[in-house]
């Protein structure tokens, strides 16, 4: 897990993860729509992106940055799904 861009790129380079679960908003200099296109660009692992904010204008401004990154689909969260769990 990291906090920041910068700590998302390292962990990622060092441990190769089958894909990445990547928040769009995190500290440091590099945020994470641009750590995951530099994870996607450097080690070909596929990103999914993640936030908490439901903000339509902000989640607009920045689908266009995540397709120009690589990013296919965009599924916003509406409200916790019941799950039932198998017996």
């Amino acid at each position: 897990m990291a906090k920041s861009g910068e700590t998302a790129l390292e962990n990622a380079g060092e441990t190769r993860p089958n894909h990445v679960l990547m928040d769009i908003r995190l500290s440091g200099t590099i945020d994470g729509i641009e750590a995951a296109g530099q994870i996607h660009a450097r080690y070909g692992i596929p990103v999914i992106f993640l936030t908490a904010c439901a903000d339509t204008p902000f989640t607009q401004g920045v689908l266009q940055p995540c397709r120009q990154r690589g990013a296919s689909r965009y599924h916003p969260y509406t409200g916790f799904v019941p799950v039932r769990m198998a017996q």
